[in-house]
């Protein structure tokens, strides 16, 4: 993510010209994936439950100041780790359904973000 859009790097506490050591940025990496486990595990018939979780996370990002212009290269970073992790480019086929997947996370959490209540 930080490779990709550097002004990222401001939410975490960094300036655009800071060097994140590999480390950091796995951490955060980890968090990101985190979020997206955490969407799977709740699949189901309670949607309830999902609706409530993003609202949550969609507030807490937007005390923490990100911005809904990172979404589309959080989206890009997301592809790169998974073709990082698998060893091997995603298929079209594959590219295609995880954007859909991350565009209903993230449209939900922007949604929160841009949100009064």
């Amino acid at each position: 993510m930080f490779e990709i859009q550097p002004r990222s790097k401001q939410v975490f506490g960094y300036t655009e010209s800071d060097h994140v050591s590999k480390e950091r940025a796995a951490t955060h990496g980890r968090l990101f994936a985190t979020v997206f486990d955490s969407v799977f595990q709740m699949l189901g018939p309670d949607t309830e439950f999902i609706e409530e979780v993003l609202r949550q996370v969609g507030r807490r990002h937007r005390t923490m100041g990100i911005h809904p212009m990172l979404f589309p290269y959080m989206g890009k970073a997301l592809l790169y780790a998974l073709e990082q992790a698998l060893d091997r480019k995603l298929t079209h086929r594959e590219t295609l359904a995880w954007e859909e997947i991350y565009d209903a996370i993230s449209s939900e959490l922007v949604r929160h973000i841009l949100s009064d209540v």
